[in-house]
């Protein structure tokens, strides 16, 4: 005799396998959801990889913040004065005006003014006496100047000044002898260094400087391997990679199973 069409073994199996195709339809598209990103993350920059020359990908570089925030390497803060519509910038020592490097160096930046003949950039023991372009005229120390420079400005008769130690003195105009400044000396334009600078300035002396020459090639190569997001980063696009082979396996799975005839079809032939 057959066995009753529908026995209670063959209920529990039925059912069983019913929650299994269930559960796996609904993980099936969650793990799609989530792959479906970086799939388009990886096309996307495997296309741009693919045409790397045509882009020119190799000779764009990203602006020095944007390297600094995705790369590990940590950008100088460079701080500078406007002076008559231009910015002198130290950056770790270095100056640079209007973008354009110069051949002087400054240890610690204390500020500069401009004459409209002369230009002076001072540290604390330490003034350099440039032309309006940056070239130098000379070079003055503490055996020169009368005092450590705490910072530097001009007064109304446009004569360099500096104060230091707590006093105040004015040069000549040829910047060759000091004097105390006297109650007649106007000093309102002392020069204040400051790190808040014009984005385009930055990138000027951070690029001159040699700070954040990431090129986009690098960037992007970096995404779709996921370095970019640190250490862990190729370790979750290993993971990625799980989820795709999960996927495959579940679809072929489902795929199969629906092909399959149904048991009661094969008993009604």
């Amino acid at each position: 005799m057959n066995a009753p069409l529908h026995n209670p073994e063959e209920r529990i199996k039925k059912r069983k396998l019913a929650h299994l195709r269930a559960s796996l339809t609904r993980w099936h598209r969650r793990l799609g959801i989530v792959a479906a990103t970086f799939v388009l993350v990886l096309s996307v920059t495997g296309i741009l990889l693919s045409h790397a020359d045509r882009f020119s990908l190799y000779k764009k570089s990203l602006s020095p913040w944007l390297a600094n925030g995705f790369y590990s390497h940590t950008a100088p803060t460079p701080v500078g004065v406007e002076l008559d519509g231009r910015w002198l910038l130290s950056v770790d020592g270095y100056l640079f005006l209007s973008g354009t490097a110069l051949d002087q160096q400054i240890a610690e930046f204390r500020g500069a003014a401009f004459t409209g003949q002369l230009l002076v950039a001072a540290g604390p023991s330490e003034m350099l006496v440039l032309t309006p372009d940056g070239e130098l005229i000379e070079y003055l120390n503490g055996a020169t100047l009368p005092a450590a420079i705490d910072r530097v400005g001009l007064t109304a008769d446009n004569l360099i000044a500096l104060e230091g130690d707590g006093d105040l003195y004015v040069a000549d105009s040829d910047l060759l002898t000091w004097r105390s400044a006297t109650p007649s000396d106007t000093i309102s334009n002392w020069s204040n260094p400051t790190s808040a600078l014009p984005t385009t300035v930055k990138e000027q002396a951070l690029q001159a400087h040699g700070v954040g020459t990431v090129t986009t090639h690098r960037f992007i190569a970096d995404i779709h391997s996921g370095r970019i997001m640190g250490p862990f980063g190729p370790f979750i696009m290993d993971l990625t990679a799980v989820i795709f082979m999960v996927l495959a396996g579940t679809g072929i799975y489902m795929w199969w199973r629906q092909r399959r005839p149904h048991p009661r079809s094969q008993r009604q032939k």
